[in-house]
């Protein structure tokens, strides 16, 4: 082979790794989709490698060699959701310029992610506690979940003013997210109870713990 031809092969190696790559993560997305199915059919307790390698058509090996274990597919899946969610809160406390409305937004937001995306909210809060702990058993400080909630915080903070510690704009923090929450798995849990609206609910919660 001249040096010129070596040259050519060599430039064409880029492009097929990229090739590769690209058909890699098209499997890991197709293992992760019927992950998820599965889950929230069955709930995580009756996901297996075993199982999933049934669904998706491919040896439990082949499984192996994307994801190391169950729960890494778990913490795969949970983390992606807590990032959509965090999307969420994000846009929502952009909507407005002044800390209190800041933190109205996000809170609001929250509750239309919830609604908006009502699988994937079950099965990051609602479905199997066992799910969660398989996921935080190797959480790290800047995944999407802590810097929602850190968010969160730091909105509650901004709206109580200087004057408040760290334990106050927690505990405001935790309030709105514990009511959007509430509502959120309310309606969720029940469609046609109670029957005023999810907006209302959230703006009379916000009303209340804002001091409007």
């Amino acid at each position: 082979m001249d040096g010129k031809s070596a040259g050519q092969a060599t430039k064409k190696i880029p492009g097929v790794l990229t090739e590769r790559q690209e058909e890699k993560e098209r499997v890991r997305e197709r293992i992760l989709d019927a992950a998820q199915k599965m889950m929230i059919e069955d709930g995580f307790r009756a996901l297996s490698i075993r199982k999933l390698a049934t669904r998706v058509q491919y040896s439990a090996g082949n499984i192996y060699l994307y994801f190391e274990n169950r729960d890494a597919i778990a913490r795969e899946l949970c983390l992606r959701g807590y990032a959509e969610m965090l999307a969420w809160l994000e846009k929502g406390a952009a909507t407005a310029s002044k800390p209190g409305a800041k933190l109205r937004g996000a809170s609001a937001a929250y509750l239309q992610f919830a609604l908006a995306r009502p699988e994937m909210y079950r099965l990051i809060y609602m479905d199997d506690p066992a799910y969660l702990e398989a996921v935080f058993a190797e959480r790290r400080e800047d995944d999407p979940a802590t810097r929602a909630y850190e968010l969160l915080i730091d909105l509650a903070a901004a709206t109580l003013g200087a004057q408040a510690d760290r334990p106050q704009a927690v505990k405001l923090a935790e309030s709105c997210w514990a009511a959007m929450h509430g509502i959120a798995s309310l309606k969720l849990s029940c469609p046609t109870f109670p029957r005023t609206s999810p907006e209302i609910l959230c703006e009379a919660a916000l009303d209340g713990l804002l001091k409007k």
